[in-house]
């Protein structure tokens, strides 16, 4: 297996859209319509809820063309195998009481979903896409990067934000529970 991780650029937005609106999402189907959009927003639930998945997939298209939107793929070959969404912590609007207080949320990066072809799961996929988010925050200037992880044993489709082994290897620090999530932090 030689992945090959891309960062997600406009000429990427159609194969992103392919890989989102593939069978990624059989064990969860309340998720195959997010198009990875869930966390830019912060509007309430209901109306994310009652929201079509063809306003996720308009807007995921609208903000990758305009840069917006950002993250890595995973590529097998052609294949796109993999999807991490990686961007500054002031794009994910729903994530704000998680913002560290006095920290401008531009000069941070944060990585949250993690979406691995059933095929490539358990093989170090996801932690390929983590290394190549640290490295493009770090080459960005960030001061850090902070990731949000949740342990599930009984399901194990909610890790979808990575593993917390993934992010301690790397060197990240358990922060605290705020709100019942976990928030790990490396700095660089």
């Amino acid at each position: 297996m030689s992945i090959e991780i891309r960062p997600l650029k406009p000429g990427l937005a159609q194969t992103f859209i392919d890989y989102m609106s593939g069978d990624m999402f059989a064990h969860s189907p309340n998720w195959s319509g997010c198009f990875c959009r869930f966390y830019h927003t912060d509007f309430d639930m209901d109306t994310w809820i009652a929201r079509a998945p063809e306003m996720n997939k308009t807007d995921s298209l609208t903000a990758i063309q305009a840069g917006d939107m950002k993250g890595y793929l995973a590529f097998d070959g052609d294949k796109c195998v993999g999807w991490c969404n990686a961007n500054t912590l002031s794009t994910y609007k729903r994530m704000k009481s998680l913002w560290p207080e006095n920290e401008d949320p531009d000069q941070l990066g944060a990585t949250l979903c993690f979406v691995i072809h059933p095929d490539y799961r358990g093989k170090g996929l996801a932690r390929k896409m983590l290394n190549a988010a640290v490295e493009g925050f770090k080459s960005a200037g960030m001061k850090g990067v902070l990731a949000f992880p949740v342990k599930s044993e009984t399901e194990p489709m909610k890790n979808y934000r990575g593993t917390l082994n993934m992010y301690l290897e790397l060197g990240y620090k358990d922060l605290s529970l705020v709100d019942g999530t976990r928030v790990f932090r490396l700095d660089f």
